[in-house]
């Protein structure tokens, strides 16, 4: 395998990616179920000034992707005193979070071989 084969495999493994992550996490955010917001996106849970920033447009994509860490890595989101989000979780809400959570570390590790391969040039 030649050089800009190696770089084209890895530049297109990272717009994969991206093109994977950018509509879970639009539908992540559009789609969360309603009781599962009604259960953790309150106040024990979040400060009252995260309510109000979570809850609007641009806010809200945050919130999808604390909850997204937070039901793959539930040491995150211990902090906040949630506990079992997993099990609280509809099943394609669930599955959407571990692929979207698995596009972000591919594409993460991807950009790291790229940039260890620029460095070798």
């Amino acid at each position: 395998m030649s050089d800009s084969d190696l770089f084209l495999l890895l530049f297109g493994s990272q717009i994969l990616c991206f093109i994977i992550l950018l509509p879970l996490w639009l539908g992540l955010t559009v789609f969360t179920p309603k009781s599962f917001l009604d259960r953790f996106f309150r106040e024990p849970y979040f400060s009252p000034g995260e309510l109000v920033v979570m809850s609007q447009s641009p806010g809200r994509h945050m919130r999808t992707a604390i909850f997204v860490w937070g039901m793959v890595f539930p040491s995150l989101i211990r902090k906040r005193g949630i506990r079992e989000i997993r099990n609280h979780a509809p099943l394609l809400f669930r599955l959407c979070a571990y692929l979207m959570a698995l596009s972000i570390t591919s594409g993460m590790a991807s950009l790291i071989a790229m940039a260890i391969f620029a460095l070798t040039l």
